[in-house]
């Protein structure tokens, strides 16, 4: 009985110095968190690329908003004018597809020919 008691007692110990320990790592740091940029910080774009973002918004917004009025069409219509509209959207998509594959490939191929123009300092 006095056996258990004292890994009891021991194991009490134990955790409490492990509990002090702990509080301790906890208190010494004193470094600050990390600040994150918000858009308040951050330097005023350049007019080109203000303007490619707005270029973007509004292909985009065109895109949707041609894509949601043939949705809308969907709810009334006949199964062949269904059948249509499902055809031009999936068209539509197939064709964003390939645009995205091609943008991709000339991303690659760009950045290909910059490191093969511009290799990293020292070899690596």
């Amino acid at each position: 009985m006095k056996m258990v008691s004292l890994r009891t007692v021991l194991f009490a110990a134990g955790l409490s110095a492990l509990g002090v320990s702990l509080t301790s790592a906890q208190t010494t740091n004193t470094t600050p968190p990390p600040v994150k940029p918000t858009l308040a910080t951050l330097p005023p774009l350049p007019a080109d690329i203000q303007k490619l973002i707005h270029d973007f918004a509004a292909q985009r917004d065109a895109i949707i908003a041609v894509r949601q009025a043939l949705i809308a069409q969907l709810k009334g219509a006949t199964p062949e004018q269904r059948a249509q509209i499902v055809a031009t959207l999936r068209a539509q998509a197939q064709q964003l597809m390939a645009d995205q594959r091609v943008l991709a490939k000339s991303l690659r191929d760009q950045m290909r020919q910059l490191r093969l123009n511009n290799p990293p300092p020292g070899g690596g």
